[in-house]
């Protein structure tokens, strides 16, 4: 199946959740990545900011901050590129590209996960397969953002909806397509 289409497909699933089903699904995400012991020795949270029906990170960006956890965001710029910076509360974010919330422009506590020791990263995606296999939204922003660290510089865990899971890809797999090394649904972790 071209990739438009399971976008298209895997899209509707999860706008079809209701609200209620939203946020309870999204609480239970939250427990589930906070009683981890991935969350629990990560020194930094690289997470996106939640947009439109997405797992909801508010929160999860709320408790890390309040839990002494560096926690990064990414921005988006025109020349199609994607950099994470450093915030403090959530009030450091503006709307953005597309109306995603995002640092503002006099942020200046850029990422440098090659750095840093242990990195969790949050991943949206429309779809995931049981290997970790992610479709995204079809900028490439995470992939392009990933390829330029190690592959071992970031725990990569993708954050979707049971109805987001496929047992195995419909999609053309590319080489460049960032992969996940674990999914959290509402039902738990699949390694």
């Amino acid at each position: 199946m071209e990739k438009k289409e399971v976008r298209r497909k895997y899209r509707q699933y999860r706008d079809g959740l209701t609200e209620k089903e939203r946020k309870q699904k999204s609480l239970a995400i939250k427990q589930g990545l906070f009683a981890s012991e991935m969350f629990l020795e990560a020194e930094a949270l690289y997470t996106y900011v939640s947009y439109g029906t997405e797992v909801e990170t508010k929160g999860i960006i709320k408790e890390a901050l309040a839990a002494q956890k560096r926690v990064f965001v990414p921005k988006v710029y025109k020349e199609r590129r994607m950099e994470f910076f450093e915030i403090h509360s959530l009030e450091e974010l503006g709307s953005g590209f597309r109306g995603i919330l995002e640092p503002e422009e006099q942020i200046d506590a850029l990422a440098s996960p090659e750095l840093a020791n242990k990195e969790l990263m949050l991943l949206p995606g429309l779809a995931f397969d049981m290997s970790g296999n992610r479709l995204g939204y079809g900028g490439g922003y995470y992939d392009a953002y990933l390829a330029r660290f190690s592959r071992h510089c970031f725990f990569r865990l993708g954050l979707c909806f049971e109805c987001q899971l496929l047992k195995e890809a419909s999609w053309q797999i590319e080489a460049r397509d960032a992969m996940a090394d674990t999914i959290l649904t509402e039902n738990g972790f699949i390694r």
